[in-house]
C-alpha cells in the first residue's frame, strides 16, 4: 500500500449525501485568504485515480474573514472528481479552541458555508497508529503487504510489487536499472524447502532466480 504526501494544493468541495465532490475553479468563488494562489483541479492534477493520499477536509463559514471551523483528516483516494474516504485519522473543532476529537465516523459537512479539500502532512506516530509498520520517504508512506518488494522506477517513484511485478518491470526497461549498491548472492542450488520471495544465484545455470511460491523464475537483466 503507497500513500502519497502531496506538496500544498487545495480545491473547493461540496458534499452530497455521503460524497465529496470537488468543485472545479469554484475556490476563487469563496472569501478563502487562498482563493487564487491554487489553480483549477490542484489536487486531480497531482493524484491518479485510485491513488492513495493523506486527505484533509476543512470547514468555513462563509463571512468576509473566514474562519475554519472543522477540520477531518484520514487517508483516501480520488475516483471520477470524487473524494473517497477509507480511512479516518481524527478531526479538530476549532470554533471554541482547537480540540482533537476521536472518532470512527466520518464528519458530515452538509451544512452551511463551504469545504475545501487539501494534502495532510502525518507525523510518523501517526503513520504507526494507523497504517502499521511503514517506510517514509519525502513524498510518501509505504506498507509492505507480504510477498511485496520496494523499487525505484524510471521517475525515481518508490513502487511496490510482488516478485513477479518486478521481474516483468525489469525486464520491460531498455536498459539496465542502475545500482548504488551491490548485493553479493552466493552461488547455490535451489532449496529443498523454498519460500515465496527466495532468491538465489542459481550455480548450475549462472542466473538469478526467485520463487514464486510454485515455480523458480528467472530475474531478467536485459
Amino acid at each position: 500500500m503507497k500513500i502519497k504526501i502531496l506538496e500544498p494544493c487545495l480545491s473547493a468541495a461540496k458534499q452530497v449525501g455521503d460524497e465529496i465532490i470537488l468543485e472545479n475553479a469554484a475556490l476563487q468563488n469563496t472569501k478563502h485568504p487562498d482563493r487564487f494562489l491554487y489553480g483549477e483541479n490542484p489536487l486531480e492534477a497531482l493524484l491518479e485515480d485510485s491513488e492513495f493520499f493523506f486527505y484533509k477536509i476543512s470547514c468555513h463559514n462563509d463571512s468576509r474573514y473566514p474562519m475554519q471551523c472543522c477540520e477531518e483528516r484520514g487517508i483516501g483516494y480520488l475516483k471520477n472528481g470524487r473524494l473517497i474516504r477509507t480511512r479516518l485519522i481524527g478531526w479538530i473543532n476549532t470554533i471554541n479552541g482547537e480540540t482533537s476529537v476521536e472518532s470512527e465516523e466520518f464528519h458530515d459537512f452538509c451544512e452551511d458555508g463551504y469545504i475545501t479539500v487539501g494534502e495532510y502532512v502525518p507525523t510518523i506516530q501517526i503513520c504507526r497508529s494507523y497504517v502499521g509498520d511503514v517506510i517514509i520517504s519525502s513524498n510518501c508512506v509505504i506498507k509492505l503487504e507480504p510477498n511485496q518488494h520496494i523499487y525505484c522506477d524510471e521517475n525515481g517513484e518508490l513502487q511496490t510489487g510482488t516478485p513477479k511485478e518486478l521481474h516483468s518491470y525489469i525486464n520491460s526497461l531498455d536498459k539496465p536499472v542502475p545500482f548504488t549498491h551491490g548485493i553479493n548472492v552466493k552461488p547455490s542450488n535451489r532449496p529443498k524447502k523454498s519460500k515465496i520471495g527466495d532468491i538465489i544465484f542459481n550455480k548450475n545455470s549462472a542466473r538469478l532466480e526467485y520463487y514464486d511460491g510454485s515455480v523458480w523464475l528467472e530475474i531478467g537483466t536485459e
